[in-house]
């Protein structure tokens, strides 16, 4: 397993104030991924003593021991990289810059084998120095960009077909739609994780979506439907919408009429749940089951979901999972836990968030107007959406 150790500047300004946030979830998605990523954050939340030998030998050990190095671009690293910043300012980062400067981009001459940037925002690569600028960049919020980046960091695939595990060897993932912008304000992070799930380089083959009413579920369901329909295929892709409560039987049927070409089984007439679980554990292409308003489902109707296919994700590895609602299966205790990703919606306050989304279909409204908006609404997805396309039909002055 591949080796990859983190190195950024802790810096929080005005502009990117997530900055630290972001790198520690970039670390998390890598680990999913099936590296070994290192990130001081995450080491100390496992070691909340920290490392005995003390931050700054940590920091220089893993620099030194990893077999890759990632630099988190950001305006105050390059200026420790340059030797510009303050006395006193970001020793941190100089630790670990003096290793990757010296043992292995100097001593290999400037060849960046093992070195790469990524960023989160492309006005970060303005501050890129000179003697960086020929090293490779990947963008960690484009879906694309961060596969591009997990394979460079596994490095090219075994020529022996045997030496991958056979669940994943044998399955036809998509590759992801580049360039690929859904209809939404902002859920980079969701959408984002939900793209790189259909393509196979998740750890996690299900993602929970949860929220209180008016946060943006539904609309975040229809885009993931949109998107998998288009890399899948419609035939492998099945919503259920438990709004109104439907019966167990309609959820079985919904399951059945929806994937009854890779179903053949379960579409049988009197086919049980036994033979949906056979049918699933025997696709070799990917499918996607969806289940929105799930706080409305039947007992019987969460026994098929928790007891059923949530409890059997480690033996359908095709099969991908999003559930949606004001609440999902509690699954921090299962044994089928490993396999979740959760995400708590929440309001999207950044204003430009929703001036892009506004400009998208609307670009006849005012940013000011949406400022207006996202001030008296607090940024609630559902609301901003109404009132936005009811600003658009409104005369404009």
């Amino acid at each position: 397993m591949t080796k990859v150790f983190l190195s950024y500047r802790h810096e929080v300004n005005a502009a990117h104030p997530d900055h630290q946030k972001r790198v520690k979830e970039l670390g998390q998605r890598l680990l999913c991924a099936d590296l070994e990523a290192t990130v001081d954050q995450i080491y100390a939340e496992n070691n909340p003593g920290g490392p005995n030998e003390g931050w700054p030998s940590w920091c220089e050990a893993q620099a030194t021991n990893a077999d890759k190095v990632l630099i988190v671009a950001s305006a105050g690293y390059f200026r420790c990289y340059e030797n510009k910043e303050e006395p006193g300012e970001g020793l941190g980062a100089a630790c670990e810059i003096n290793i990757i400067r010296n043992a292995r981009l100097y001593a290999t001459g400037y060849k960046p084998d093992t070195v790469r940037i990524v960023y989160f925002d492309h006005s970060h690569l303005a501050h890129v120095p000179d003697a960086l600028s020929h090293i490779h960049h990947f963008d960690a919020t484009d879906p694309s960009g961060l596969n591009d980046l997990i394979a460079w960091l596994k490095g090219p695939a075994p020529k022996d077909s045997t030496a991958c595990p056979a669940d994943k060897a044998a399955i036809s993932w998509p590759p992801h739609l580049a360039g690929y912008a859904p209809e939404l304000a902002n859920r980079r992070e969701e959408f984002g994780f939900f793209t790189s799930m259909l393509t196979g380089i998740t750890a996690e083959r299900a993602m929970f979506l949860q929220g209180p009413s008016d946060h943006g579920k539904t609309k975040m369901v229809a885009e993931c439907m949109k998107y998998a329909k288009k890399t899948l295929g419609a035939a492998a892709c099945v919503a259920v919408d438990f709004k109104g409560s439907p019966t167990r039987e309609v959820a079985l049927e919904t399951l059945s009429l929806g994937l009854s070409s890779l179903l053949p089984n379960f579409g049988k007439p009197g086919s049980q749940s036994r033979q949906l679980r056979s049918d699933l554990r025997s696709l070799v292409k990917p499918a996607l089951l969806l289940f929105d308003t799930f706080e409305q489902s039947s007992s019987d109707a969460q026994e098929i979901i928790q007891g059923l296919l949530l409890a059997d994700l480690d033996l359908t590895p095709s099969v991908r999972i999003v559930i949606a609602g004001q609440t999902v299966p509690e699954h921090t205790k299962t044994l089928w836990a490993k396999w979740v990703r959760l995400f708590s919606l929440g309001p999207i306050i950044n204003v430009q968030d929703w001036v892009a989304y506004a400009q998208r279909s609307h670009p006849e409204l005012q940013p000011t107007q949406i400022q207006t908006l996202t001030s008296a609404t607090g940024g609630e997805p559902g609301i901003m959406t109404t009132l936005i396309r009811g600003l658009a039909r409104a005369p404009q002055p």
